[in-house]
């Protein structure tokens, strides 16, 4: 389950941003300010974690991706 208020921050910065909604999120994945490798922080498992590593908010913010042809 997602969280409705994500802080998030790239692996190297010291500092998070947010707290953002889903649709804010999906903004910024839109205008390339989050990738996948972007962490997020989960109040569940008390860690940062990368987007890419949640299949529910890949598809929330990439659905894209869940798109391949062969």
């Amino acid at each position: 389950m997602v969280p409705q208020e994500l802080y998030i921050r790239n692996e190297s910065d010291t500092e998070a941003r947010g707290p953002f909604n889903i649709e804010q999120l999906s903004s910024l994945a839109e205008n390339n300010q989050t990738s996948r490798e972007t962490v997020f922080f989960d109040p569940e498992k008390e860690e940062w974690i990368p987007i890419g590593d949640n299949a529910e908010l890949v598809a929330l913010l990439y659905p894209c991706l869940l798109y391949t042809s062969d």
